[in-house]
């Protein structure tokens, strides 16, 4: 499980799939939604940082553990 996610767009959108894990989530998305499904927590080790400025934002499980 990756303990760091950080992605950064232009002009996009992004989706990400994780594993099933508790992240620390952060987004920001200027003109776009911003969807997360993946348990939040603040105090999590595992650290997700998403930004776009031109597209939506897509947050979910998906990814291998």
């Amino acid at each position: 499980m990756p303990d760091l996610v950080d992605v950064q767009s232009r002009d996009g959108n992004v989706e990400l799939g994780l594993p099933e894990s508790k992240y620390a989530v952060r987004t920001a998305a200027k003109k776009g939604d911003v969807t997360v499904n993946v348990v939040k927590d603040d105090a999590s080790g595992r650290s997700v940082a998403v930004r776009t400025r031109n597209g939506s934002i897509a947050i979910g499980k998906g990814g291998k553990s």
